[in-house]
């Protein structure tokens, strides 16, 4: 544990192999129960106590975090802070979340999707999940929820956004995690996949104990992906140092199609320079 509390502003989940089992097939839930529930209690002792409740342009926070349970070990914790805008507007919380019966999903602090009313207007159909409209940081993670239960497919989910982003989406009904990093990696994420294939999700690497020691954190890339009961990574989208890389490329071969035309050009020049002669 850290000598000193943890700033708020921060998401956790972990989500054990066996939660994607059902429930009379899940072996060990005491077991799984009892070590998620030393993580947790881990983060709560090291998360801020004063002041339990503060206020913020007219607005009351409570940084004491918030536990979000969901059986066979499976668990998702959310420490908000007020958002750092300025101005006389609203302070909003973050990390934002919303839940349907779908599940939960957490947007990192500072996370924004640029197309919102765009996406917002086109799916308006379907029944919004629970969260403050008026919160574009809630709406966002109400609208990646109206997403997925569309259809689940992370890849067509991912297609549809634009904008800064880093979140955790949790599936109930299929009892896995849907977690993904945009391309430009302006906002952090963090992933461990354990021995038994169990997922742990963060947007900061938080001091978790582990079998021994502590969450050894791995960093979810930019533009990549972790999802299935197996959770591995994928790449959605290139990066900005890909992207240059492949236009550089582009521009290679362009080149050297010109190259050999350009060559001939020169030699039948100068051929025709020595038959003048």
């Amino acid at each position: 544990m850290p000598d000193e509390p943890l700033e708020s502003g921060w998401f956790y989940a972990t989500v054990p192999r066996s939660g994607g089992l059902p429930a009379f097939l899940s072996f060990g839930r005491g077991s799984l129960e009892k070590t998620t529930q030393s993580r947790i209690g881990t983060l709560l002792r090291s998360a801020p106590v004063p002041p339990p409740v503060h206020a913020l342009r007219g607005q009351t926070f409570n940084p004491s975090p918030e536990v979000y349970r969901f059986g066979a070990g499976t668990a998702i914790v959310v420490c908000q802070s007020p958002s750092s805008g300025s101005g006389p507007g609203p302070a909003y919380q973050e990390p934002a979340l919303a839940s349907d019966p779908t599940g939960l999903c957490v947007l990192a602090p500072g996370s924004y999707i640029s197309n919102l009313e765009e996406l917002a207007e086109r799916y308006e159909d379907a029944p919004a999940p629970r969260g403050a409209p008026q919160d574009p940081r809630a709406a966002a993670a109400a609208l990646i929820l109206r997403l997925y239960a569309r259809d689940p497919d992370p890849l067509l989910v991912l297609s549809e956004l634009q904008g800064e982003y880093a979140f955790l989406l949790y599936d109930s009904e299929r009892r896995t995690a849907f977690a993904a990093r945009d391309a430009s990696g302006a906002l952090p994420l963090h992933y461990e996949i354990d021995a038994d294939g169990g997922v742990s999700v963060a947007s900061a690497p938080l001091p978790v104990p582990a079998e021994v020691g502590l969450t050894h954190w791995e960093v979810v890339p930019p533009g990549h992906f972790l999802a299935g009961r197996s959770p591995r990574l994928h790449q959605f989208a290139l990066t900005q140092d890909q992207l240059a890389a492949r236009e550089a490329l582009e521009v290679s071969l362009e080149e050297e199609c010109v190259s050999p035309r350009a060559s001939r050009a020169s030699l039948d020049w100068q051929s025709s320079q020595q038959l003048a002669f």
